[in-house]
């Protein structure tokens, strides 16, 4: 990708009397259910589906029906915060990483606020392997089979779906065997809180290559499903962390690699039907590979189905 990847710090600015918002006005409620349904297997069980009427519902009924699992992690700099920071990818430079692209080996960050920093970043610690479905059945009112393939260093697996009726139905499905809305577990989870989700059995653990949606979740109902393996961290500093570190010890400066691979697809189709679809003989369409230039945090699906409920 060249001898080096420029980090350049984002620019920040207020916004201008012409530039301010609005004043905020009351928004019309909207109309419509979500029905949601959680775990994995052949029928709906029972006390599912969790509904919510939008048009009736009072704020503490929305508020315990969007429930999200907070996840505890870091969080980086940013322009609210104060800290001067640099990214890459940024305007001067977006190259994608190749598919053969590798993490791994020697690794320098150079900036003229801070200290030089460099460290190895291990095999294991490579990107991961993109998600590979090897079966996906395509009858929605059947129970919809998954399979994928077990990918080398993943931590846990998480899917979710979600879908429309043309009756401003909106219909939501985690994997999880609690019903919460998944979008919190749709990027990087730190490996212990990973860790703590599958005893909770929220994540799916590393050793599971399967899963389906119950019969009948989305019988007339078309769905867009998601899905992440999370990657193990690396936590790296300068002088090395001591096993008992002395009150107030501070590093020079500490590293964090984090990983995760993801991919969207249509449900509903076969994987003859996708294959078909596809482009190039030996390309395996069923999944997206993640990217690798670091874009590929998930877009929000409410977009794929906007305008179900007037909004």
């Amino acid at each position: 990708m060249g001898e080096s990847l420029p980090l350049v710090s984002p620019r920040t600015g207020k916004l201008s009397r012409h530039e301010a918002p609005d004043e905020a006005q009351e928004p019309e409620k909207p109309k419509g259910k979500i029905l949601m349904y959680w775990g994995c297997g052949d029928k709906i069980r029972s006390g599912q589906p969790k509904v919510l009427d939008m048009a009736t519902a009072s704020p503490q009924q929305y508020a315990a029906f969007f429930k999200a699992y907070a996840v505890g992690g870091p969080r980086g700099p940013r322009p609210a915060n104060g800290w001067t920071y640099a990214r890459w990818p940024n305007e001067k430079d977006s190259q994608p990483v190749p598919d053969d692209g590798s993490l791994a080996g020697p690794h320098t960050i150079k900036a003229n606020y801070a200290p030089e920093i460099r460290f190895d970043i291990p095999r294991q610690q490579d990107f991961l392997d993109p998600v590979v479905f090897t079966e996906m059945s395509g009858d929605l009112a059947e129970a919809i089979s998954m399979r994928w393939k077990s990918i080398p260093n993943a931590s846990g697996y998480f899917t979710m779906a979600m879908g429309g009726r043309s009756d401003n139905e909106m219909v939501i499905w985690v994997s999880s065997e609690a019903p919460h809305m998944g979008w919190s577990l749709m990027d990087y989870v730190p490996t212990g809180e990973v860790r703590r989700l599958i005893k909770e059995r929220v994540i799916m653990p590393p050793s599971t290559i399967e899963c389906k949606i119950p019969q009948g979740v989305f019988k007339d109902a078309g769905a867009m499903l998601q899905f992440i393996a999370y990657g193990q961290d690396l936590d790296l500093s300068h002088p090395a962390r001591p096993k008992n570190p002395p009150k107030g010890w501070m590093p020079d400066w500490n590293a964090k690699v984090r990983l995760k691979s993801t991919t969207m697809t249509m449900l509903g189709q076969d994987e003859r039907e996708k294959a078909a679809a596809g482009a190039g003989e030996g390309r395996d369409d069923t999944s997206q590979p993640r990217k690798k230039d670091g874009s590929d945090v998930l877009e929000n699906p409410l977009k794929s189905i906007k305008g179900i409920f007037g909004l």
